[in-house]
């Protein structure tokens, strides 16, 4: 995969405005999506920009960028909580999360990246299909519901809401 080549002036121009929300307090996830806002440059190129500046100046860093106080942010914490107390090291930082999948040569950043000994769990937090959401939700007051996808499901397995383990289909 060929990465995008920005012209000098551009970048520097903005990492010069993330300089300056870093500055103002910002975290480098805010900068970084007001920065995108004013300059043409990739939204993950401007975090990562972000994310070293903010080292650098050992500026505020921030939480994780998932909020605990969203249904996805909760589901988030619920699933790290889990993999925690099963013994797994986890990671939420999503650059340290899209470093660990690039060295498998695989696009994309999970919401956590856990590892116990030799095995890797991926989770995704998914609440963005309300319908889909409410129809499983639904479907499971009247008996077991079997959701069926279009991709090889051997190493998926589906969590909810609550705490108690999923069975086993």
């Amino acid at each position: 995969m060929e990465r995008k080549r920005y012209p000098k002036h551009l970048v520097e121009a903005a990492k010069r405005r993330i300089r300056e929300y870093l500055s103002k307090g910002l975290t480098y996830h805010q900068a970084a999506k007001r920065t995108s806002e004013e300059f043409s440059v990739n939204l993950l190129t401007l975090r990562y920009y972000a994310y070293q500046t903010s080292k650098e100046m050992a500026a505020n860093i921030g939480e994780v960028q998932h909020k605990v106080s969203t249904d996805h942010g909760r589901l988030l914490e619920m699933a790290k909580k889990r993999l925690l107390s099963q013994g797994y090291k986890v990671l939420e930082e999503q650059n340290e999360i899209r470093k660990q999948m690039l060295a498998y040569r695989v696009r994309g950043t999970p919401d956590l990246y856990a590892i116990k000994g030799q095995e890797t769990v991926l989770v995704e937090v998914y609440v963005d299909d309300k319908k889909l959401i409410d129809q499983l939700d639904r479907y499971s007051r009247v008996g077991r519901v079997v959701l069926v996808l279009p991709v090889e499901a051997d190493n998926i397995e589906v969590w909810g809401s609550s705490e108690g383990k999923s069975p086993k289909i």
